[in-house]
């Protein structure tokens, strides 16, 4: 995911501040649980590899009508040289996108090239709060910093699971006459 030159900080964009929290133009569900504690995402200096452009969506055996979301909270600074997130323009619809296993499980690199996208720099302390349908990721860390971030994913607490099948039939390419 090289970045050099495209997006726009999210303090370029309008926003008052990078510290701003981006709620996707979606109702929350009424309860949600986490789905997880926390996972914890290190980026070493020159080292911190990316992750490539997915849909949290795509890793959950939930119903596409069901929403979650996840709140990723900054420890020390994500900044655009040390791998901050970048997500698609705010302001769009998303709907699911195949994923396939290559760097990671992820959608295909092509697929996001054209759209506009945001860089998310945050202070330590800031975070940012996105729906499950969102296509994100985050490029290599070239600097000298260390990049600490949690993320605490939250499902709709009486939501209905899906099977992995059924997650597959959505977001995955078996079966499907599709290439990356």
């Amino acid at each position: 995911m090289e970045v050099e030159g495209a997006g726009k900080a999210v303090e370029d964009q309008g926003c008052e501040s990078p510290q701003r929290t981006f709620i996707r133009g979606r109702a929350l569900p009424q309860e949600l649980r986490t789905s997880q504690a926390w996972l914890k995402q290190i980026k070493q200096p020159r080292l911190g590899r990316e992750k490539p452009w997915y849909q949290d969506h795509a890793c959950f055996n939930l119903p596409l009508k069901e929403r979650a979301v996840a709140i990723w909270p900054a420890l020390e600074p994500a900044t655009i040289e040390n791998g901050c997130m970048h997500i698609l323009d705010i302001g769009e619809t998303h709907q699911p996108h195949l994923h396939w296993s290559q760097r990671s499980w992820q959608t295909c690199d092509s697929e996001i090239q054209g759209p506009p996208f945001l860089v998310v720099p945050l202070p330590s302390g800031g975070a940012l709060v996105f729906d499950s349908l969102l296509p994100h990721g985050t490029p290599k860390n070239h600097s000298a910093m260390e990049r600490w971030v949690l993320q605490f994913p939250y499902l709709p607490d009486n939501a209905a699971n899906w099977t992995a099948e059924q997650r597959m039939e959505l977001f995955g390419t078996e079966g499907k006459d599709v290439t990356c």
